[in-house]
């Protein structure tokens, strides 16, 4: 009897924890509102202040909206999500996005991703206060809205 009950309850488990691993879904267009232009939030920024003494490195996690799933690219060499450093010397990055649908379908998705913007550079001896900038461009060459983070602190 007890190994009939713990088979159900590993099996139900197991059915939820596979349920969860999702992390995109097909979306309804007209409920959504979605067009094939992407559409991108930023979810969030770590840490809010660098030393970078002891880090270098930012954190974005964006979430992603399309209404054809055309974002990303099978060639590692093309880019397609851009984050770029306000400050008055600072540089845009360019990031490689996988191909997030298969590439001859045309299926709503939304997900996030999660970038890691590495080796920020210090511009001056003093603190300096940036924000950044980020935008997605799909296969089709439509770009995303620009989302902008809040003020981030570099210090030396």
């Amino acid at each position: 009897m007890y190994s009939k009950y713990f088979a159900y309850v590993l099996f139900c488990l197991f059915a939820i924890s596979v349920m969860s691993c999702n992390t995109k879904e097909v979306i309804d267009v007209e409920a959504e509102g979605l067009s094939t232009k992407p559409v991108i939030e930023l979810l969030d920024i770590f840490p809010a202040e660098i030393s970078l003494s002891q880090q270098d490195s930012l954190h974005f996690i964006v979430a992603y909206y399309d209404g054809d799933g055309d974002l990303g690219y099978e060639n590692k060499d093309s880019s397609s999500l851009f984050i770029r450093d306000m400050r008055p010397q600072g540089e845009t990055t360019s990031f490689y996005v996988p191909l997030l649908n298969p590439s001859n379908t045309s299926v709503s998705i939304r997900g996030e991703v999660h970038i890691v913007l590495k080796d920020i550079a210090k511009l001056s001896e003093e603190t300096e206060q940036t924000y950044f900038q980020i935008q997605l461009k799909d296969r089709s060459g439509n770009w995303s809205n620009i989302v902008q983070s809040a003020n981030i602190n570099i210090q030396p």
